[in-house]
């Protein structure tokens, strides 16, 4: 520092000492670090004369008795006068350098630069290490063009080049006390590699620095320095100081520095459009001296600042104020550029594999599919690349596309794949489209059965949110592809704790739709595969969030609309038989006029209690908490419907003859079967809407709708006389018996018999079934008989048997065969009593035989079959009783609401109204649920809570490569920044371009680690291949476009800068960008593959984990046990000694 403010390095003291006199005489020779220091000195102080007295007459080296400090300075004064050359490039003294090369001819220059002085150091060693960046001219500069390849390649005695030397030298960390920066030492190595051609190895020669943490980190004799300015305009645009910034504006419309640039390179302007602050844009527009379009420091104008973030205010009071909207950018870079380089589709949303696809470039599409192109992508008309190559004929881009399992689900947008192709093309079909045609067609049938693509549409829904699942027909879609996505799905919305349920988004899960919810995708679904399809259902409506939400639309309408059909129901199980008694008696008992009247009493009542107050008390008898307080309220219910109905009745009772009941009592009672048979008949009709399948189905509901249709004209009849009594009494006990039958289908509702319905539905089934076989014997059998009896007829004789007289006698005969109802008293027909008539006898034989395999046949075969085939069905529908009971239960509630609600209706039920007078969300949809009230078995709550464990671990493992990728490409993006301790350059604006491009990556690759975390913990080996996959493409796409900012600059002015920077970060980092980033994405992709594939793959480790430490605790149990031994062995030898010198001493 001394020397460089221009210190006399040759003055003297009083006595005449220069400064080495002073510093030989002050150092100890004895001590390493005095004589290193000694050594420095005469390298700094080069120019200090070693013959130089002081008035004692003495030189430096006699001022000192110490062998070692005179060996240096006799050293120095031999390395002087044998290698002058060698000398002057150390003191970087470039006139003596230049002026002695000039003196010497080309060869001996060579030579020169080729000699090595004692420490076998060359010429140019010394230039390298005597740079010196306060320097106006180095020495190392004037030596460079006489240099040769093999005097550039000379290796020190630390095997290091003139290269090495330069990076061993190291960065100076800025700021200096003295000034000093790095720009020398890039000159020098910018000229070594453009100039010379030499090789960079970062790795071998760059010093290691010891301060700081990786990536920031350097020699470590940097001191921190506060820099302090004044606060200029665009410093308080940075800083969003608005209101300090507006009063400097509205003081003078004439500031004379409002186009100052801060130390960002960006001027007031450039900030407010940026931050799109619209009030100060007007102040500042109204400036005398603002330049509009004035260029930031990265050549971007004020109007790309503000369309880069999206500011269209500013962008359009920048237009109007006169800015230029076509400033170029500084790369050159037009648009298509900047779309290949993000991948960007165009303005309709087509993509390069689409372009191929419409043209026809089979060999285009293979490359880009190979590349990661993604076959399933729509343009904004809705097409993807399939479909254009299908209406353009090209069969082959198609079957390419097949093969990579490009998707067209059948009912996607509603319309199949294959009318979509129909009304997109126009005009007659040539050949490739009506083989595509073809073609389209037997895929989508082998796609419907193809547990490939059904796993890959599997792998596309998984990934979706909970609100893209349940707000259109993901659901639905879903639960056809795969079992398990259901149960998935709905695993979203509860959290199983340890007392309670805690559930969430159950609105989704309701659904607001009548006709499109998902409790009608599970109810309607029809797999292939039966055993299939009730596994499917069984995993769904078992789910404690199924089971919640059939819970809560019970409780909101399904148990108000079901006692209301269920009184009806009542009603017309009472007046139908009464009507019926009506035809034969004029006059009915007085009881059947008080079970009509009561019945209807307590109908009535209790269905204006429905209607008013039902579901306040049913809400509140749900929600309380105390079992005292449920029975208070059902008493109160059951009050407020027995007290009127008692009194009503009593009273109709006590008036009876008044009021003439036995007058008008039969057409009431008709006209209310007329009144409930069609209600019920509304109720079916609607009911139709709903598409269910099992006990609800269309068979069942289209036999209610034709029972109540009959009942209806029935009741209708008998009210007008339109019927005679004989048919009235005989079709009224068909319409009794049926409608009783029919009313066990309100029996859904109760849990300990609903199981047993579907069970006679399968019964039912089994004997209509075995009713077809039977009928064959049955037919056949009874013809027979007749043909037999009729037959034995001779003469006069025309008596005939009363059991096979007739074919009806006959059929009935043989059908009670099967219930042990045999016949034989027939066979006395043929008893002859003088038993000579041959024929009879022949006959008697006959008939006998076909009695005894009749009843072989349907007794003990038949028979025993029904039963073999209904102890089946019993076992499997008692294995199943509980999941068909539930869906028994889920159906109901399913068919009311179809028949009953509307989505207007749906919508108002789960809202109420809040504290503002707006509809809220019920808060039964955000209730916790005890564990105990779920009815969940041990394996289903083992199976849920495994489920969120191997959730919580999933987003764990995910959360771990979300650090992974953060640190990485924080690590790179941290080395940029800290070029900046290097340099005064901004290096956020040279840099910029690099910036962007890893904010770029780093979100892309966050966004495919969220989209792997949104995959819920299925499917791990699958999801994990593909976002290895796009991950690598990712970081092979971030690798190729930082490499292109890195290798060129934005614009000549700012190469150079760049250029320094870019060298600048490899020192540092000591290794080249390349190798960094190939390190990232190593990095990356190896905590990706360390991710376990299964459940099982972690639960091997954790068993080998617990061998590992297993057998160290035996071994180290071993060892111990070993050590005993041991001891216990030199005990014992030592016990043995003690006993041999005794018996010496005794024999003594």
């Amino acid at each position: 520092m001394l020397l460089g403010a221009g210190a006399d390095i040759n003055a003297v003291d009083t006595r005449g000492n220069t400064v080495l006199h002073t510093a030989v005489a002050s150092l100890d020779g004895n001590r390493d670090a005095h004589c290193a220091f000694l050594s420095r000195l005469l390298v700094v102080c080069s120019k200090a004369s070693l013959d130089a007295e002081n008035t004692d007459r003495k030189l430096a080296s006699d001022v000192t008795e110490n062998p070692k400090l005179r060996a240096v300075l006799a050293q120095e004064r031999e390395f002087r006068s044998q290698f002058p050359l060698h000398f002057m490039a150390r003191a970087n003294d470039v006139d003596s350098v230049n002026e002695r090369l000039l003196s010497l001819m080309a060869e001996v220059v060579e030579v020169a630069l080729l000699r090595r002085d004692m420490h076998e150091n060359t010429v140019l060693m010394y230039a390298v290490e005597a740079l010196d960046s306060n320097a106006e001219r180095q020495v190392l500069d004037i030596l460079l063009p006489y240099c040769s390849k093999e005097s550039l390649m000379l290796h020190t005695k630390g095997e290091r080049t003139i290269v090495g030397c330069l990076l061993q030298k190291g960065l100076v960390c800025l700021p200096t006390a003295d000034g000093a920066n790095n720009a020398v030492t890039l000159e020098a190595l910018r000229s070594l590699v453009d100039e010379k051609q030499q090789l960079l190895d970062y790795t071998r020669h760059t010093i290691r620095a010891h301060e700081g943490v990786p990536p920031r980190t350097c020699a470590g004799d940097c001191i921190e320095a506060r820099r302090t300015s004044d606060d200029n305009l665009a410093k308080l645009a940075r800083d969003k100081k608005w209101g300090e910034l507006r009063s400097r504006l509205k003081a003078t419309q004439d500031i004379a520095n409002i186009n100052e640039l801060n130390d960002e390179g960006c001027t007031a302007l450039h900030h407010v459009c940026g931050y799109g602050d619209v009030r100060t844009l007007t102040l500042l527009l109204q400036q005398t001296h603002l330049q509009i379009n004035i260029q930031s420091s990265s050549n971007k104008a004020p109007v790309e600042f503000a369309s880069e973030k999206d500011q269209p205010e500013c962008v359009r009071l920048l237009l109007q104020a006169g800015a230029h909207h076509g400033v170029p950018r500084a790369a050159g870079k037009t648009a298509l550029h900047v779309a290949t380089e993000k991948g960007l589709p165009t303005s309709d949303g087509s993509t390069a594999l689409m372009t191929a696809a419409r043209l026809g470039y089979v060999g285009h599409a293979t490359f880009l599919i190979n590349e990661g192109a993604d076959v399933d992508l729509m343009d904004t008309n809705g097409h993807t690349a399939l479909l254009h190559a299908a209406m353009q004929g090209h069969l082959a881009v198609v079957e390419l596309l097949l093969a990579h399992r490009a998707y067209f689900d059948p009912t996607r947008d509603g319309i199949p794949i294959v009318k979509r192709l129909r009304a997109a093309v126009f005009g007659p079909w040539n050949k490739e489209q009506t083989e595509i045609l073809q073609l389209l067609e037997k895929e989508e049938q082998a796609r419907d059965i193809s547990p490939a693509f059904r796993n890959k549409r599997a792998l596309g829904m998984i990934t979706m949110t909970t609100n893209q699942v349940f707000a259109s027909d993901i659901f639905s879609r879903a639960i056809r592809c795969n079992t398990t996505l259901g149960p998935a799905f709905l695993n979203d919305c509860v959290d199983l704790r340890r007392y309670e349920a805690v559930f969430s988004q159950l609105d989704l899960v309701y659904g607001t739709s009548v006709s499109d919810n998902p409790l009608r995708a599970v109810l309607s679904l029809d797999l292939q595969d039966p055993d299939e399809t009730f596994a499917t259902q069984q995993a769904c409506l078992e789910h404690p969030v199924f089971r919640r939400v059939l819970e809560i639309k019970w409780i909101l309408f399904g148990r108000r609309l079901y006692f209301e059909q269920l009184l009806v129901n009542v009603v017309m199980l009472v007046a139908m038989p009464i009507s019926s008694a009506l035809a034969n008696e004029k006059t009915l008992p007085w009881f059947v006029h008080g079970i009509g009247l009561s019945t209807f009493v307590i109908v009535l009542v209790s269905l204006a209690v429905t209607k008013c107050c039902l579901r306040r008390v049913v809400a509140e008898t749900t929600r309380c908490n105390t079992f005292v307080v449920s029975i208070v309220l059902v008493f109160l219910l059951i009050a407020f419907i027995g007290t009127p109905t008692a009194a009503l009745t009593a009273a109709l009772l006590r008036f009876c003859d008044a009021l003439r009941v036995t007058d008008w009592f039969g057409y009431a009672n008709n006209g209310l079967l007329v009144v409930t048979s069609a209600y019920f008949f509304r109720v079916k009709h609607r009911e139709r809407r709903v598409d269910i399948r099992g006990y609800a189905s269309l068979s069942l509901g289209l036999l209610q709708l034709i029972l109540y249709t009959v009942i209806l004209l029935f009741a209708v009849s008998s009210l007008c006389g339109w019927i005679r009594d004989e048919i009235k009494v005989v079709l009224g006990a068909v319409l009794t018996l049926s409608l009783w039958v029919l009313s066990l289908q309100f029996l859904e509702v109760a849990p300990s018999v609903s199981y047993l319905l579907p069970m006679i539905s399968d019964l039912l089934r089994d004997i209509w079934n075995f009713l077809i076989l039977f009928g064959v014997f049955q037919l056949g059998l009874t013809l027979t008989y007749v043909q037999l009896f009729q037959g034995h007829v001779h003469g006069n004789d025309t008596h005939v048997s009363d059991a096979f007289g007739t074919l009806g006698q006959s059929f009935i005969s043989t059908y009670f065969v099967a219930f042990s109802q045999t016949p034989l008293d027939s066979l006395s027909e043929f008893a002859d009593s003088d038993n000579t008539a041959s024929d009879r006898r022949a006959t008697y034989t006959v008939i006998a035989i076909v009695l005894m395999v009749h009843s072989a046949i349907v007794v003990f075969v038949l028979l025993n079959m029904l039963l073999a085939l209904m102890n089946q069905t019993v076992s499997k529908g008692l294995e199943k009783a509980k999941t068909r009971a539930l869906m028994i239960y889920a159906q109901c509630i399913l068919r009311l609401e179809g028949a009953r609600l509307t989505d207007a209706k749906v919508h108002a039920l789960m809202h109420v109204p809040g504290s503002d007078g707006m509809p809220v969300l019920h808060p039964i949809f955000s209730e916790s649920v005890p564990r105990a009230n779920l009815g969940l078995t041990p394996d289903q709550a083992e199976t849920l809570q495994r489920s969120q464990v191997s959730r919580a671990a999933w987003l764990d493992q995910m959360q771990a490569l979300d650090k992974a990728v953060m640190d990485e490409v924080g690590f790179v993006v941290d080395g940029l920044s800290h070029v900046s301790h290097f340099t005064d350059l901004n290096v956020h604006e040279i840099f910029a371009r690099e910036f962007e491009v890893l904010a770029t990556a780093q979100r892309q690759l966050r966004g495919d680690i969220e989209k792997a975390r949104r995959s819920r913990g299925c499917f791990k080996k699958e999801i994990l291949t593909k976002l290895e996959k796009q991950v690598a493409k990712d970081v092979r796409d971030l690798k190729a476009q930082l490499l292109s900012a890195w290798n060129g600059s934005t614009t000549a002015d700012t190469a150079d800068d760049h250029y320094k920077c870019v060298m600048l970060y490899q020192i540092n980092q000591r290794s080249a960008l390349d190798a960094l980033l190939t390190k990232m994405a190593n990095s990356i992709l190896a905590a990706i593959s360390n991710v376990p594939r299964d459940d099982h793959e972690k639960q091997d480790d954790q068993e080998n984990q617990e061998l590992r430490l297993e057998l160290r605790v035996q071994r180290e149990s071993t060892n111990k046990h070993i050590e005993a031994m041991k001891e216990q062995q030199v005990e014992t030898t030592k016990q043995l000694g003690e006993i041999l010198a005794l018996l010496r001493s005794i024999r003594s």
